[in-house]
């Protein structure tokens, strides 16, 4: 070993050697290491290539884990602290103390010099997963949105009413007040219908004579109000309706949430 280690130190200083048997790209002290244990003894037919910047090819298909452990060792004379392995087409393995240009756009590892795996690299998302990817993240934004306000809401609740007593009293007071307007409307409509009643009876002396104006104006204004007024009364009623879903509604959810701690960030 001595002898062989003295014959490779100048070479080594001055340019760099592969040995390709395998699968593994290294920097050239690991081919040193490599050619220094290897039985095979060094003569005129033995070839050794040139290897190029990126480092050579080493087998690890006899002995891998004292192959490893070479490797391993050979990074950290180098002062690497951390290479990189993939698997090629053949699913044999491609490391180096850089990322390998065969394996960019794949998954690949990162270990330390004791051989441990410090992080795995998925490989680059193709432009489908990119589209569930923010398909996805829509939908959870939108899921978030939603229940932000949803809390917003509970929150109001439990400001507005301190019981199920209050949002009972408070309904009562929005009917009463619903009620109130609408015989307010009921009571209007009544008294234009006179009011009508007393331009007919007055265009009754004008059956084979033209209406004067003023008797057609009022007869107009009558009809406008009364439809105008039925119209309102409509609204009312359809709004009672909502009133009272709305107060039920309020009610069921303060039963639900009166008993839970309010939850953070819902101002």
């Amino acid at each position: 070993w001595i002898a062989r280690s003295a014959a490779w130190e100048n070479s080594l200083r001055c340019k760099k050697f592969s040995v390709t048997t395998g699968f593994l790209s290294l920097p050239s002290p690991a081919s040193a290491i490599y050619w220094l244990l290897s039985p095979t003894t060094q003569n005129s037919q033995t070839t050794v290539p040139q290897l190029s910047t990126t480092g050579l090819n080493m087998a690890l298909l006899a002995k891998p884990l004292a192959a490893l452990s070479l490797i391993l060792a050979a990074f950290s004379a180098q002062g690497a602290s951390e290479f990189y392995c993939c698997p090629d087409a053949n699913g044999r393995r491609t490391c180096g103390d850089t990322l390998p240009e065969s394996c960019r756009g794949k998954a690949y590892k990162v270990l330390d010099v004791s051989g441990n795996v410090l992080r795995e690299v998925a490989p680059p998302l193709t432009a489908e997963q990119k589209a569930e990817i923010a398909v996805q993240e829509k939908q959870r934004q939108e899921q978030e949105a939603i229940a932000r306000i949803q809390r917003r809401k509970d929150q109001a609740l439990l400001d507005t009413y301190s019981s199920v007593k209050d949002i009972e009293v408070a309904q009562k007071q929005a009917e009463t007040n619903l009620q109130t307007a609408i015989a307010a409307d009921n009571a209007q409509i009544e008294v234009i219908r006179e009011q009508r009643k007393k331009y007919e009876r007055e265009a009754e002396f004008y059956k084979k004579k033209s209406v004067p104006a003023e008797i057609a104006r009022g007869l107009r204004e009558a009809d406008y109000s009364i439809k105008l007024l039925e119209d309102n009364l409509k609204l009312k009623r359809r709004d009672f309706e909502t009133v009272k879903n709305k107060y039920e509604a309020d009610r069921r959810r303060y039963i639900e949430i009166a008993g839970r701690p309010a939850p953070a960030g819902t101002r």
